[in-house]
């Protein structure tokens, strides 16, 4: 059975009781979930469902409690809440801010347990160097940015099985996506270059399953051409 949703607007007098837990069952600190509501300017739970953003869920189960979902969009922010590593989260959403900075130094709780992150239109102009750490991360959009080629060595998340780039700098792929477990690649409008390293790239992926969603003149340099099948499962929230 679901438990009611934490608006961060709120969330310091809902937390502070003696029935807040974590998702293992420990106390949550009250002084870092309020920061985070203080930081982004929210003070009571309209504000928070006016701009529909801000919202931690737990999820009770018969076996465990669910860590939190948590959703951070246009509010502005430049770069990735420090308070945010304190929260052991599978899902965050920090889509439609102006992100410049998103990825910090260490992922804190998030390195255990993050499996959907998104960024997409941001500012973005690079991917965090140590995205590699979140290990359990299964899906990643970072599209409507301006990302641009990343270093052929690029580490990348073990667990990764859906990636969004579109609507970047893309000229090239990277060779390291070739060990990239990926069901999914989405990297349609980018000026992408057509060549022998792209082709290699994107023929290794197609032949371990995954699915590639491109522009047509990418597509058609391939035989047969790259044909994108939509799939039946959620894409963003695997």
């Amino acid at each position: 059975m679901n438990s009611p949703a934490l608006g961060l607007g709120n969330c310091a007098s809902q937390i502070s009781s003696p029935s807040s837990h974590s998702y293992d069952g420990s106390p949550i600190d009250p002084s870092k979930e309020q920061t985070v509501a203080q930081r982004l300017g929210m003070t009571s739970e309209s504000d928070a469902d006016r701009y529909e953003t801000g919202s931690l869920y737990w999820e009770q189960s018969s076996s465990r409690r669910r860590a939190p979902e948590l959703t951070i969009s246009s509010r502005a922010l430049r770069n990735f809440p420090e308070e945010v590593m304190h929260m052991p989260s599978e899902k965050i959403c920090l889509d439609e801010n102006e992100l410049t900075d998103c990825f910090p130094t260490s992922w804190g709780q998030l390195g255990d347990h993050l499996q959907t992150l998104s960024v997409q239109k941001n500012k973005l102009t690079a991917l965090s160097s140590i995205l590699d750490e979140l290990k359990k991360l299964k899906s990643l959009n970072a599209s409507h940015n301006s990302i641009g080629d990343l270093p052929d060595t690029f580490r990348w998340p073990p667990a990764l099985k859906v990636l969004h780039l579109s609507h970047n700098l893309f000229t090239t792929l990277p060779e390291s996506l070739k060990t990239v477990p990926l069901r999914e690649l989405h990297i349609q409008h980018n000026p992408l270059k057509v060549d022998e390293k792209l082709k290699r790239i994107l023929l290794a992926l197609k032949a371990q399953g995954c699915n590639i969603n491109c522009n047509p003149e990418v597509s058609q340099q391939f035989t047969p051409p790259l044909v994108w099948e939509a799939p039946k499962w959620d894409a963003c929230y695997p």
